[in-house]
């Protein structure tokens, strides 16, 4: 909301430019809501700015680099998220430390229809895992995309099942239509990209991955094994999940193959 202060008497004058700015755009600052960064749980914190995005289809912004602990899920879905850097220094990341999720995933989208549109972002961030521990770490996916969104500039870090995955929803939604620039996924137990069925007509650019499949948490991998750094799933007639999308100069560095295969390797 728009914040006006009292000077003097009977004289209503607006909050500063910026804050004014800020509440026209629905930007909302996880600073203002107690985010610290300071080792603690942030989570409460920043689950109450994605709340105030999400009601009014605005904007939640990390605006310093900094290590935000979280031990909850992000639903992002109609939410656009950006940090301040997704930089290799500390001094440049805002990083993302998910912690005691148990299986479930960092971060969601979810929509029951492939028809529906939402502005659904992520931007100039690292999101990582703490640990594989089943009670205080994670082991579900990093980002489990089944709705449309736009990435940009994101580092996936150490997840235990794939660091992320696209896929036709639960809900009878997809992520159609997403455009996922500047990709990084990294140590990983299994795949670094997973594309599932029902997720068609995607668009990566310069995707990157390396080191998926390893053995445990923070270990590269010194051999191929049965994941890859960008994997592509077919459906039970041979259709490919990834059906009329784009793959634009990916990278590899020890992941495995950019495949299109009919095997599990390990999906729910």
């Amino acid at each position: 909301p728009l914040v006006m202060t009292q000077t003097g008497t009977g004289v209503v004058s607006a909050a500063p430019a910026w804050m004014t700015r800020s509440a026209l755009l629905n930007v909302y600052n996880v600073l203002d809501y107690g985010v610290k960064g300071e080792g603690g749980d942030d989570g409460p914190a920043i689950q109450a700015a994605l709340a105030a995005a999400r009601a009014v289809g605005g904007k939640v912004v990390f605006p310093i680099p900094g290590t935000f602990r979280c031990s909850s899920q992000w639903d992002i879905t109609g939410i656009r998220i950006e940090g301040a850097g997704m930089g290799t220094g500390s001094a440049q990341q805002t990083v993302i430390q998910f912690f005691a999720l148990g299986t479930d995933a960092a971060i969601i989208t979810r929509l029951a229809s492939t028809s529906t549109y939402l502005s659904t972002s992520l931007s100039n961030m690292r999101i990582e895992a703490n640990s594989w521990d089943a009670v205080t770490g994670c082991r579900g996916y990093g980002l489990d995309i089944e709705a449309r969104i736009t990435i940009d500039n994101i580092l996936v870090y150490g997840f235990y099942k794939s660091d992320t995955y696209f896929h036709g929803g639960v809900l009878g939604g997809g992520p159609y239509n997403s455009v996922i620039k500047n990709l990084y996924t990294t140590n990983s137990k299994e795949m670094g990209i997973l594309v599932g069925t029902g997720a068609n007509n995607l668009t990566f650019i310069e995707p990157y991955h390396a080191y998926n499949g390893s053995p445990s948490f923070g270990v590269v991998p010194t051999s191929s094994g049965l994941y890859d750094g960008f994997h592509v799933e077919r459906d039970n007639i041979g259709n490919p999940g990834f059906y009329t999308g784009t793959i634009t100069n990916a990278v590899d560095n020890g992941s495995g193959l950019i495949r299109i295969t009919e095997a599990d390797h390990g999906m729910d």
